[in-house]
């Protein structure tokens, strides 16, 4: 499994001993936590006949965990999902992976482990023109587009852009790859539900034909989505929450940042 691991063959030793043994139970506790919201035309899984662009920094800035004490974990590896994807078999657009490989290594993200929170919850994406997309949708015939977002301790999911909203730049995106491709799979890799009223908006044409709720899978995080898009694994999850329209529709949001006692 491609896997990015930078240890001292001492270190390497001892993690093999104490991690590696139980990659199979985190990769596995992962899948079952991937939930299907929409599968329409059966755009899921992706086949050994599909060519799939993947836009999104998440495909290699995997979020695998969120923030505080949940975040300051120093895990010794982490599988991101495009490379894991790709070793399902899956063909993927590798001139869009190149260019993302590139955006990223400009646009760092500071991990989780050496800070108590993020210094914001989103990844700064890529922006994707209208001409641009088109010019990807000639190369595949399929496009799935992550979103991530790393909530947790100290760093609430505020009610705005990059928090639980979509950035400007996310929407942006969105609009043109729906333009150009005809069949488009979203991906929340996201510790905390997101804004998705905008989901079935007349302006995506009804072309966002699948909907998963990823979550941050750890270590093994990025294995396990590969295996569900990839159809090794049947996605099994179930909403631990309700997903509202609105944000007021919570009965506990007029007092959310308020202080004090929250009823």
């Amino acid at each position: 499994n491609p896997l990015k691991v930078d240890l001292k063959s001492s270190e390497l030793s001892q993690a093999k001993q104490y991690l590696f043994k139980f990659a199979h139970y985190c990769r596995k506790s992962s899948e079952e936590s991937i939930i299907l919201l929409r599968n329409s035309d059966n755009i899921l899984p992706f086949t050994k006949d599909d060519t799939i662009s993947v836009f999104g920094t998440p495909q290699i800035q995997y979020v695998r965990t969120g923030t505080g004490s949940g975040g300051m974990v120093n895990s010794l590896y982490t599988t991101d999902i495009i490379h894991n994807l790709e070793s399902k078999g899956i063909k993927i657009n590798k001139q869009l992976l190149k260019i993302y490989e590139k955006w990223c290594q400009d646009h760092p993200v500071q991990e989780g482990y050496k800070a108590w929170a993020f210094d914001k919850p989103y990844h700064e994406d890529l922006p994707i023109s209208d001409s641009f997309a088109k010019s990807q949708s000639k190369k595949s015939n399929k496009a799935l587009y992550l979103i991530g977002r790393a909530f947790g301790e100290g760093k609430d999911a505020a009610e705005e852009p990059g928090g639980y909203y979509l950035t400007d730049q996310e929407k942006s995106n969105i609009k043109n790859i729906v333009d150009a491709f005809e069949n488009v799979v979203i991906g929340f890799d996201s510790t905390n539900i997101l804004d998705m009223s905008w989901i079935d908006d007349p302006i995506y044409k009804g072309r966002i034909k699948g909907i998963l709720l990823l979550w941050p899978g750890g270590i093994e995080g990025g294995q396990a989505v590969a295996n569900v898009l990839s159809g090794k694994v049947t996605p099994s999850g179930k909403l631990p929450d309700t997903i509202a329209k609105q944000v007021s529709f919570y009965p506990s949001s007029k007092n959310f940042g308020h202080g004090g006692d929250v009823f």
